[in-house]
C-alpha cells in the first residue's frame, strides 16, 4: 500500500498506453508502463534546462528548471534549485501549464504540457506521447538565444535499471510540413522491449541539437559544459554499443530559438514511450497495445508516434476546449 503525496500533477499519456506521472515542480516522478505495476520514483536525470545567452555569445543564465536541490550521488555539476516563489503550475487534465519567471534575466517561459485524451477519438487518445510546448517570453531591449534542453535516462528509476543492454540512435522525420530530430533510447523493461523517443520540431528560429548518450550517474560537468559553451549539443554518433551490467544511459535534445527584443519564440517538444507488446501478472499472454494498428510494433513506432504528436498537438488542443468548455463556462 502506498501513501499519496502532495506532489503529483497532470501524468503525460493516452489511454491504455501508460503513463509517465509528473509533479507540480515538473519532477518526472511516477511511471505506469507496464499495466498493474506503479513504480514512485523521482528519477532526477530527467529534467529540463534552460541556457540564456545575449548577442555577443555570452552565456548569461543556465539552470535545471526544478526546484529540487542537488542530488547527493550524480549530476553535481549541474546548477540546481531553481526559485519556488519565481514558478507558477497549474493543471486542467489532460493538460498542464508550468510558468518560471526568471526575473534577473527579463526572461518567462511558459511550458504547456498536452496529452491525448480526446473524446470520440481513440486513434489517437491511446497514443503513448505527451508533447511540451515551451513559450519563451524575453522583455529586454536587445534579442536573446534562449535554449530548452531535455534529459531523459533509461528505466523508471528501479534497480533494474542498471540490468545494462541499453543503446541509442538518432533520427530525423518529415511528417507532412513538420520536420523532427530527437534521439530514441533503446531497452528492456522487466524483459519487455521498451523505447523511449525524445523529439523537437525543427522550424524557422529554431535549431535542434542532440546528445546520444551520457553517463547519468556521473557529475554530468560535459553535458552542462557543453551546453554552457554555446546553448547547443555538440553531435555525436549514436550509442550503438549496448551498456552493461551496473551501467545506466541517459540522452538530451536540445532546441534553441532566436527571441527578439520584447517578443516571444516557441520550442515544441514531444516524449514518447513505445513498449507495444505486453503481458499481465499472470503472463499467460502476451497482448499488443492498440496504437499498433496504425504505428505498428516495429522499432520506428516511438519516432512516428513523435513526429505525429508534433503534428497533430494543436488540434487535440482545440478538440480538448471544445470538451471541456461547456463544463468550464457553465456558471
Amino acid at each position: 500500500m502506498m501513501h499519496g503525496k502532495q506532489m503529483y500533477g497532470v501524468p503525460l499519456g493516452g489511454i491504455g498506453s501508460g503513463t509517465i506521472g509528473r509533479g507540480f515542480r515538473g519532477e518526472f516522478c511516477r511511471y505506469q508502463i507496464i499495466p498493474g505495476i506503479y513504480e514512485y520514483h523521482t528519477v532526477m536525470a530527467n529534467q529540463f534546462i534552460v541556457t540564456i545567452r545575449d548577442p555577443k555569445g555570452n552565456t548569461l543564465y543556465q539552470k535545471v528548471l526544478s526546484t529540487h536541490s542537488k542530488p547527493k550521488k550524480s549530476l553535481g555539476a549541474w546548477d540546481w534549485g531553481f526559485s519556488g516563489a519565481d514558478g507558477l503550475y497549474c493543471g486542467l487534465y489532460p493538460r498542464s501549464w508550468t510558468v518560471y519567471n526568471i526575473k534577473e534575466q527579463s526572461i518567462r517561459l511558459i511550458c504547456r504540457q498536452i496529452s491525448p485524451v480526446i473524446p470520440h477519438n481513440y486513434k489517437d487518445s491511446c497514443l503513448p506521447v505527451g508533447v511540451f510546448v515551451w513559450t519563451v517570453e524575453n522583455g529586454n531591449s536587445e534579442p536573446r538565444d534562449v535554449s530548452i534542453t531535455f534529459t531523459f535516462k533509461n528505466g523508471t528509476g528501479g534497480s533494474s535499471d542498471k540490468n545494462g543492454e541499453c543503446w541509442s540512435e538518432v533520427f530525423e522525420r518529415t511528417n507532412e510540413d513538420v520536420k523532427s530530430k530527437g534521439v530514441v533510447l533503446h531497452q528492456t523493461l522487466r524483459s519487455l522491449n521498451l523505447r523511449y523517443c525524445l523529439a523537437i520540431k525543427e522550424q524557422a528560429g529554431v535549431s535542434v541539437s542532440y546528445c546520444p548518450g551520457f553517463d547519468p550517474l556521473c557529475p554530468g560537468d560535459s553535458l552542462w559544459n557543453d551546453l554552457k559553451r554555446d546553448g547547443e549539443l555538440e553531435p555525436a554518433e549514436a550509442q550503438l554499443t549496448k551498456t552493461r551490467k551496473g551501467e545506466e544511459l541517459a540522452v538530451a535534445v536540445c532546441g534553441k530559438c532566436s527571441v527578439g527584443s520584447n517578443s516571444s519564440g516557441m520550442v515544441e517538444m514531444a516524449l514518447t514511450w513505445d513498449m507495444p507488446q505486453i503481458v499481465f501478472k499472470s503472463r499467460g499472454m502476451t497482448h499488443t497495445r492498440r496504437y499498433t494498428r496504425w504505428f505498428g510494433d516495429e522499432q520506428t513506432a516511438a519516432q512516428e508516434i513523435s513526429s505525429y504528436a508534433l503534428l497533430r498537438y494543436k488540434q487535440w488542443e482545440v478538440d480538448i476546449e471544445a470538451w471541456q468548455n461547456p463544463v468550464l463556462q457553465d456558471n
